[in-house]
């Protein structure tokens, strides 16, 4: 199974939905919040800057 990593914030729906879809699908991520963690917020930054889910 691939590797996914899921940059999220706690109030958005759409990171949730993701993660719902994620888990009802039996596919493993990783979150990471970029509302608390700068070197997550760096990482997702880098391509370009997109508002999340950044999947």
């Amino acid at each position: 199974m691939p590797n996914v990593t899921i940059y999220t914030t706690p109030t958005c729906v759409y990171c949730r939905a993701a993660k719902e879809f994620f888990t009802d699908h039996k596919v493993q991520y990783e979150e990471k919040d970029v509302a608390r963690d700068e070197q997550a917020r760096n990482e997702r930054n880098k391509p370009r800057k997109v508002a999340p889910p950044y999947i």
